[in-house]
């Protein structure tokens, strides 16, 4: 939901500001909207999380889903809204790449992502016995990692370094809170 409609409305000026070879403003634009992205996706997650429960009664009735089954669909609700910000994050990284004309590196990730996240699957529901669990688990895993290798790659391909400033100058800096 968020990383897609941002990535899908950043994709023409990353498009074009590569093609006039704006480098810089290539990478402000992918900052902006990767911030926006977490902005929007991050309190999405926390509801998710606060709300898994009550989501889960809802969604399948308090009467023909016992308290149990609830537990545990809210667990891996739960795990799974912690992938809402990277899977959002991959959404716009990935198009980022394609505006760079490169369709294998997204290609490339997101099938080593599939299977990686298979393996952790068998992995955490199979052999460390954790069920349904386990899937939340090797999903939020799998995507905090997929997300990690765009950056990196974006990072190597590009040498824009991400959110290099906004904290510090946007927040400690000027408040005087932390003095960097």
């Amino acid at each position: 939901l968020f990383g897609t409609t941002i990535g899908q409305a950043s994709f023409p000026s990353l498009s074009a500001e590569f093609a006039a070879e704006k480098k810089e403003e290539f990478a402000k634009t992918l900052r902006s909207s990767l911030l926006q992205t977490l902005f929007l996706s991050l309190p999405a997650a926390a509801i998710v999380l606060i709300l898994r429960l009550p989501a889960v009664r809802i969604a399948f009735g308090a009467r023909n889903f016992p308290w149990e089954a609830t537990l545990l669909t809210g667990k891996t609700v739960a795990l799974l809204a912690l992938a809402i910000p990277t899977q959002s994050a991959i959404g716009v990284l990935i198009r980022a790449f394609y505006a760079l004309h490169d369709t294998k590196t997204p290609f490339l990730t997101t099938s080593g992502s599939a299977a990686f996240t298979v393996i952790l699957s068998i992995i955490f529901a199979e052999t460390l016995k954790l069920g349904v669990i386990g899937l939340g688990v090797a999903v939020a895993i799998s995507t905090l990692t997929h997300t990690l290798i765009l950056l990196s790659l974006m990072h190597k391909k590009t040498a824009i370094i991400f959110f290099m400033d906004w904290p510090r100058n946007a927040f400690c800096c000027r408040t005087g809170v932390l003095n960097i």
